[in-house]
């Protein structure tokens, strides 16, 4: 409880007093933690990451390279992730981190075929107003950085 409620204000602080400055890239990590996800919109040319420190907290940062985050979310990898790490069945692997804003979810996810020959990955950002969504952000598969797995140790 008293981990959800810091967690809870300091996703609050973040939204309030703005974003990180110009010197931190939307994918720079340090000083936080590490990289679990990158990606450029393929759309608009923005960047996506979602980074993890020490004490299972997640960062989100959306915004154009170079400058300041539009948006810096955090949340807890023990209630905001999910994934199905390959145990040798299914055919996709994929993983999930979502970030409550302000009645709005940002779900961060990735998506590998294992059994195809190319074994194609995919990445997006759906954004969801209950259980309806109302934007998906396809990710360029050339940008993908995918360390999800490093959310299931931490």
């Amino acid at each position: 409880m008293v981990k959800t409620t810091l967690l809870g204000a300091a996703a609050l602080v973040a939204a309030s007093f703005g974003t990180s400055s110009v010197a931190n890239s939307i994918t720079d990590c340090s000083g936080f933690g590490t990289l679990a996800f990158s990606c450029t919109i393929t759309k608009n040319g923005k960047k996506v990451s979602v980074c993890v420190n020490p004490n299972n907290v997640m960062r989100y940062r959306y915004g154009a390279p170079s400058k300041p985050a539009e948006l810096e979310l955090f949340a807890n990898t023990a209630t905001n992730f999910d994934g199905f790490f390959n145990y040798g069945i299914g055919r996709y692997i994929w993983h999930e981190a979502r970030f409550d804003n302000a009645g709005y979810v940002y779900a961060v996810g990735m998506s590998v075929d294992r059994i195809s020959e190319d074994h194609p990955i995919s990445g997006s950002v759906h954004v969801l107003k209950g259980d309806q969504t109302v934007a998906t952000l396809a990710c360029s598969e050339d940008t993908m950085f995918n360390a999800m797995d490093l959310l299931y140790g931490n």
